[in-house]
């Protein structure tokens, strides 16, 4: 009986990361389908880029595909965008596999599930990049990103400090 995956990548990945996957799922009689999330793949631009934006890959690809019965497979970040997903299409959607994949309770976001020492990484990373003048820096992003740090995470020295 043949089967259709689709196959929904991490953070820092791409299609490219579910070629092998799509090939020996070929080989075997099954469909595979992997679309690329916003923000993500070569030469993306992921200043703006939400998790809603995501998701919103995702959705349209079932539309253009008429995708039914499918195996919808998430791994790591791919794991939030997934459980998402399956809100829009309970009825098309016949197993949710999470492959070392973030497993979100409701209300809960990404980072809610990171090592403090790892969020306390980003966060000082992000500063750094919001006081340095680089090409990279729009008026609006750097607004909405430093309102974020500070309503979230204030200045500190770890998330549970």
């Amino acid at each position: 009986m043949s089967e259709t995956f689709v196959l929904i990548h991490g953070s820092w990945h791409a299609l490219w990361a579910w070629h092998a996957v799509i090939r020996q799922l070929a080989e075997k009689g099954h469909r595979g389908h992997a679309p690329t999330l916003a923000g993500h793949g070569p030469n993306a631009t992921r200043l703006g880029i939400t998790h809603r934006d995501c998701v919103d890959v995702v959705v349209p690809y079932f539309h253009q595909y008429e995708l039914m019965d499918v195996i919808l497979v998430g791994h790591s970040f791919g794991g939030s965008v997934i459980q998402k997903v399956v809100e829009q299409f309970p009825a098309r959607i016949k197993r949710l596999v999470f492959l070392d994949a973030f497993v979100l309770e409701d209300d809960q976001c990404v980072f809610d599930n990171l090592p403090s020492d790892y969020i306390a990484y980003l966060i000082n990373l992000l500063r750094q990049v919001l006081t340095t003048r680089c090409c990279c820096r729009g008026k609006s992003g750097a607004t909405v990103s430093s309102r974020m740090l500070r309503k979230r995470w204030p200045a500190r020295s770890g998330r549970n400090a």
